[in-house]
């Protein structure tokens, strides 16, 4: 499995924790809940990466190689590596330059990120 490039999100990343739940209401008001499946913890990570075209460029492509559903390692800050997956991206967007005597031009990509867990 491949790992995601190396490069570091905008500051920003946005964490997102859902749990998958089964639940069943009786006629008395009596609700049941229950964890659906082993791994009912869903993770995401809203990403944005603002670098030279080069690199984004090289992200885009990367994503594109994995289709939105193959799955690839990237570790998120403070964690360790693990699969996820990526269905859509947008961007490029160009942005600007970094700093007025930099020559680059730097383009934004953001994304979404699915922590999966596969057989």
């Amino acid at each position: 499995m491949r790992t995601f490039p190396n490069y570091t999100p905008k500051w920003g990343l946005s964490p997102s924790t859902k749990y998958k739940i089964l639940t069943t209401r009786f006629g008395d008001g009596y609700t049941q809940r229950g964890r659906d499946g082993i791994n009912n913890k869903q993770e995401s990570y809203k990403c944005t990466f603002e670098l030279p075209f080069a690199d984004i460029q090289r992200i885009a492509v990367f994503l594109d190689d994995h289709y939105g559903s193959e799955a690839f390692m990237w570790a998120a800050p403070n964690k360790t590596e693990a699969p996820f997956t990526c269905k859509s991206y947008s961007g490029p967007k160009q942005i600007g330059r970094a700093a007025p005597n930099h020559a680059e031009t730097y383009y934004s990509l953001s994304l979404t990120l699915n922590r999966v867990h596969d057989i």
